[in-house]
């Protein structure tokens, strides 16, 4: 069965932190599958990581908001930033013992090695809790450093 793994990233942006969860498969982060070779021969990405928000809210939370009419989840956005914009997207399919990622889709043909994923339930469902986890601590972290912002530029004002 295959193995999978969410890590936590904080990136320091214009107005704040920003939080997005890698997606590892069998130890290779899912970016690293969806490479592409562009005309000068480099690889190329073709989608970027989604907030950890939105993560949870789709794989933890199971919002159906967050699920296209054909069943299948977003799971990463587009390299602009916008994950409505050229998402990447798989159909969840659980059975009694395992959760199947299959049927993926994203705006470019997708790399024949990942046709199906097949996670078995009981580590899947711990790395779906630990997207929890990293949620809580994300917003902890997060308070932290706007506190120490506000303080900062209290002190500049005084």
């Amino acid at each position: 069965m295959d193995k999978i793994e969410f890590k936590l990233n904080l990136a320091t942006v214009q107005n704040g932190i920003f939080a997005h969860v890698s997606i590892f498969i069998n130890e290779i982060n899912i970016l690293d599958y969806l490479k592409c070779t562009g005309g000068d021969g480099r690889l190329y990405d073709n989608h970027s990581e989604l907030c950890i928000d939105d993560l949870c809210n789709i794989l933890y939370y199971k919002n159906h908001d967050e699920w296209n009419d054909d069943g299948r989840v977003t799971i990463l956005g587009c390299i602009c930033g916008d994950r409505d914009c050229g998402p990447f997207k798989v159909r969840l399919d659980e059975t009694r013992y395992s959760v199947i990622w299959e049927d993926f889709h994203g705006r470019i043909n997708t790399n024949p090695m990942i046709n199906k994923f097949e996670f078995e339930k009981s580590q899947y469902s711990e790395q779906i809790e630990s997207l929890s986890k990293m949620l809580k601590s994300q917003s902890v972290i997060k308070m932290k450093i706007d506190m120490r912002r506000f303080e900062l530029e209290d002190r500049q004002l005084n």
